[in-house]
């Protein structure tokens, strides 16, 4: 109803007042010039033109604080935190990866499981990270201390060299699987430091980069321990936290030695293991 007013009820008045003009008309015996009706029409026209220009204005700002309400503000953030079986599968998330893929954590046990459909991400251009621990007794003992994990020993069994030889055996899989044929894509590295965090970090540097972190508390089973997802356009500054993280702790690691490869010489193994 009110917007048929303007559009019709203004041009009808203006309409009106010429016809007045023209007749000469006294209103309320009121005398009038044609300038004055002149004047009346274009204030008249003048009142519309700002009521249209003032109902734009307004619904442009009613747009703004509607796209403001939807945009999160620095310091919101909608981090989602659940359990290892409520997130994505792996497979899926590293699938769906267009420009890189960072894997950390002890053994990466997982990742050594689909090594092959690692190596096609590889293969369609994907840069990939991984990092794990090394396989030397001061790394096993620091988890068979701080950690409750099916494949690391407790501190008391004295069963080192099978959590090492563990280990060893994932790199050597991942390596043959990726490193060896990832046209210098696939790099591994191994951290002498304890991993408290687990990462599968996608596309970082990418508007649709994702982030999961997958904490290891003291003595809680793995299953229990929480798993927080990020998103890179919703969670910035705890993506950009977790990202730096992970930055620090790869410069720290290092590169994969033929002793981590094949284990100790025959006699420094004996003296090793005699200690």
């Amino acid at each position: 109803m009110l917007g048929w007013i303007r559009r019709y009820g203004i041009a009808l008045l203006c309409v009106l007042l010429a016809i007045l003009a023209l007749a000469k008309v006294k209103i309320a015996g009121l005398d009038y010039s044609e300038q004055e009706i002149i004047l009346a029409l274009l204030g008249l026209l003048a009142i519309d033109n700002l009521a249209e220009r003032t109902g734009i204005l307004n619904n442009v700002l009613n747009r703004l604080n509607d796209l403001s309400r939807r945009i999160p503000r620095q310091g919101d953030h909608h981090v989602v935190m659940t359990r290892r079986n409520q997130v994505p599968r792996l497979a899926d998330v590293v699938e769906a990866a267009r420009r890189e893929v960072i894997l950390v954590g002890p053994s990466l046990d997982t990742v050594v499981g689909m090594a092959g459909r690692l190596e096609e991400v590889a293969r369609a251009g994907v840069r990939i990270k991984i990092m794990l621990s090394a396989p030397i007794r001061e790394s096993v003992q620091r988890y068979a201390d701080h950690m409750v994990f099916d494949n690391w020993v407790s501190p008391d069994d004295g069963e080192f060299r099978l959590a090492i030889d563990h280990l060893r055996n994932n790199y050597r899989i991942l390596h043959r699987s990726l490193e060896a044929g990832g046209d210098g894509r696939v790099e591994i590295r191994l951290t002498e430091k304890m991993i408290f965090c687990s990462y599968v970090i996608i596309d970082p540097t990418l508007r649709s980069g994702s982030l999961a972190a997958h904490f290891h508390m003291y003595k809680m089973p793995v299953d229990m321990t929480p798993f927080v997802q990020l998103e890179r356009t919703t969670d910035g500054e705890w993506f950009s936290f977790f990202l730096s993280a992970f930055e620090r702790a790869w410069q720290d690691s290092r590169p994969v030695t033929d002793q981590d490869r094949y284990g100790p010489p025959p006699v420094q193994r004996a003296a090793h293991d005699n200690g």
